[in-house]
Parts: C-alpha cells; structure tokens; sequence
C-alpha cells in the first residue's frame, strides 16, 4: 500500500475530508491536493501531517534478502 493510500485511509478513520486535513496541516486545500496529485510530502510534512492527524510515524526498511526489519 503506498503512502498516499495510507494517507486517505488516516482521513477516512479519522472522518476528515481533504479541507479539513488540509486546516489540521496549516496549509490550503489546493497546496494538500496538489501534495497528493503530485505525491510530493517530504519525511518532514509526512510528520506534521501525521502529528495533526494525532498519530505517530514510523518508519521501516525492509532488508530484501533477508526480512530484516529497521525503523527509521
């Protein structure tokens, strides 16, 4: 699943449309949609987003060869 799936699943539990995502973020709702059009969030939005959304973000790599899991 990838993060802008993610993203919409968090608003959906969280029973928020993009305007109000897009309050909770401190940025407009044209800068939001075009951050999820154009999947452009840096690790740094991606926190502020998740911290106004009232979640923890984490991180993980994934060793391909082995499974081996490691968080950022």
């Amino acid at each position: 699943m990838d993060f802008i799936t993610k993203i919409k699943l968090l608003q959906a539990y969280k029973g928020l449309n993009d305007t109000k995502t897009a309050e909770k973020f401190s940025v407009s709702k044209q800068n939001f949609s075009k951050k999820i059009k154009n999947r452009t969030f840096s690790v740094d939005e991606l926190e502020k987003l998740a911290n106004a959304l009232d979640f923890d973000m984490e991180i993980t790599f994934i060793d391909r060869e082995t499974g081996q899991k490691f968080w950022y």
